[in-house]
């Protein structure tokens, strides 16, 4: 955003204001806590996180040994066709997909195969707070994602539920950390998500300050967690970039975890939508 704003001076252009930092830390107002309680510990309800990878023994841990896998997964030109959640038309888009892929994968490590929790890293700019596009300055923040996949139902009512849920969270994304925390199960610090889109690259035209201007919104790489599954849409691929603790987990489980992965969405982009979940749970 600022190479943005100061390639906009430098072609003589008129950057649109920033949105003062102190307004989005701010956090939200007291009827927005008191609804985003409500939402959250009824979203949480029963809920428990999936255990993957499995953690050593405190008395075997060891620093953590970071190492990374790259795969590249192929995006079907043509998107499963809209679900309907109560009659209503919902449309599945391929970060849909990926949480939906990424639970069902999870979904033998968890205590019920059917509801999955886990953690996801988000950009923070769909609060609430007015200008939130406009803040310069870190809004990252990472949430408990939960889909349910009921083996009664099929693959597109599980998609059309999963987005219906996602998009009836946005709302209440930024609720703070330390007061969501206690309403959901212990936090397990195992495994986290972060879906990322080209389109949030900063395309330039090679003739301005930054030459070509790519430069990526990059969420947290920081956090030594045994798992961080970095999913990257670049047009027609999918660029699938882990980084794992060797210490915990090893490549080859790495591995079989992202054959899993690739497996089940290309089975939920390209598959029907009246096949039951079930059948990509069991196979």
């Amino acid at each position: 955003m600022l190479l943005q704003t100061i390639d906009e001076f430098y072609h003589g252009l008129k950057p649109a204001a920033f949105t003062p930092f102190n307004q989005y830390i701010r956090g939200p107002k007291e009827q927005e806590l008191a609804e985003g309680e409500t939402f959250w510990r009824q979203y949480l309800i029963d809920s428990s996180w999936a255990k993957s990878p499995v953690l050593p023994a405190p008395e075997e841990k060891i620093p953590p040994s970071m190492d990374r896998f790259l795969r590249v997964v192929n995006i079907p030109s043509q998107q499963p066709a809209p679900g309907t959640t109560g009659g209503i038309a919902t449309p599945v888009t391929t970060a849909d997909l990926i949480r939906a892929a990424y639970a069902v994968t999870l979904s033998p490590y968890s205590v019920d195969p059917t509801s999955i929790l886990f953690l996801e890293s988000l950009s923070g700019r769909n609060s609430t707070l007015r200008g939130i596009d406009c803040v310069a300055g870190p809004t990252l923040l990472k949430i408990p994602t939960r889909l349910r996949i009921p083996s009664s139902k099929s693959c597109g009512e599980v998609l059309a539920e999963a987005q219906e849920s996602l998009v009836g969270r946005m709302r209440f994304e930024n609720f703070p950390l330390p007061r969501l925390l206690p309403l959901a199960p212990g936090l397990e610090l195992r495994n986290v998500l972060m879906i990322e889109d080209e389109a949030f690259l900063i395309h330039g035209t090679g003739e301005g300050l930054f030459g070509d201007g790519k430069e990526e919104l990059k969420l947290d790489e920081t956090d030594a967690l045994p798992m961080m599954f970095r999913c990257i849409i670049r047009g027609s691929v999918l660029e699938v970039d882990i980084r794992f603790d060797k210490s915990v987990v090893h490549e080859q489980e790495i591995k079989e975890f992202v054959d899993t992965f690739e497996k089940v969405f290309n089975r939920l982009s390209q598959g029907s939508q009246e096949r039951l979940i079930s059948e990509i749970l069991s196979s």
